[in-house]
């Protein structure tokens, strides 16, 4: 599955969370430096896709029983049990994005 690195937790929604699993996407960024041709242009990296367990997250629309799935070693979102496909939580690597509201 090749996954963008703006949508990644949403297209992830349907990730199987059982404790434990494991799978691989390759992560799409359109515009990164690379070094190797110092330029910008498209960047793929394959990244391994863990569940590592469910954790309590608190959200400004309230806590959350949430399966943590991460993606390499710098992404993870969080998905509420109880809830839909939505993430309630994530962090892109360098922020942490919240829901806001809940429906």
């Amino acid at each position: 599955m090749v996954v963008h690195d703006y949508t990644w937790p949403w297209q992830l929604a349907g990730f199987n969370r059982t404790q434990g699993e494991t799978g691989s996407v390759v992560l799409f960024h359109p515009s990164t430096w690379r070094n190797e041709t110092q330029d910008s242009g498209p960047v793929a990296e394959h990244q391994v896709v863990t569940v590592t367990g469910q954790e309590e997250v608190i959200t400004p629309a309230g806590p959350f029983n949430a399966w943590k799935i991460t993606v390499g070693r710098d992404l993870a979102a969080w998905y509420a049990v109880d809830g839909g496909p939505a993430p309630v939580m994530f962090f892109n690597g360098v922020e942490t994005w919240l829901l806001e509201e809940r429906n």
